[in-house]
């Protein structure tokens, strides 16, 4: 009994990590449509803010899922995403989002690739270059994930 508990607890926490993967594209969407908007409200301004913050807190939950069922990715995962023109004051805003348009288009098969490790729904033999891909999608995830969040931070501060 105690062990069908605990295999329905995660089965609801990976359905929990897929919503909130979809909700997670689905913010990250919206927050970059503000790229298309040169002169913008203060209404707007602050929707920027709301949705740069969601998209920093739906990035600290994946987090916490990924390092909750993969505890080896509990390492260094700072500068892991190199980018070569990282953004400072001087930078538009068009820049910043556009930076984070490329983390999140990045981080895309990572994500779903984790969901498919974690439901069982990949063949159980694999060769060992896939199973190096698989063993490097939880680090690559994170690793992304906080530079993500690090980002929504800035952009946050800018405006």
């Amino acid at each position: 009994m105690q062990r069908r508990a605990q295999e329905q607890l995660a089965r609801e926490r990976l359905e929990r990590f897929i919503q909130d993967t979809y909700e997670f594209f689905e913010i990250s969407g919206e927050l970059v449509s503000f790229r298309v908007r040169p002169d913008m409200t203060e209404e707007e301004l602050e929707t920027l803010d709301q949705q740069a913050r969601d998209l920093e807190d739906q990035a600290e939950r994946l987090s916490s899922f990924i390092l909750n069922v993969a505890p080896y990715v509990r390492g260094e995962t700072e500068d892991l995403w190199i980018i070569f023109d990282p953004p400072d004051e001087s930078s538009t805003l068009e820049e910043r989002l556009t930076l984070i348009l490329a983390l999140c288009n990045r981080l895309s098969p990572k994500l779903d690739q984790i969901a498919l490790l974690v439901s069982g729904e990949l063949d159980p033999t694999v060769s060992v270059e896939d199973l190096q891909l698989e063993l490097s999608a939880p680090y690559f995830a994170v690793g992304g994930l906080d530079e993500l969040r690090f980002l929504t931070q800035e952009l946050r501060s800018a405006l």
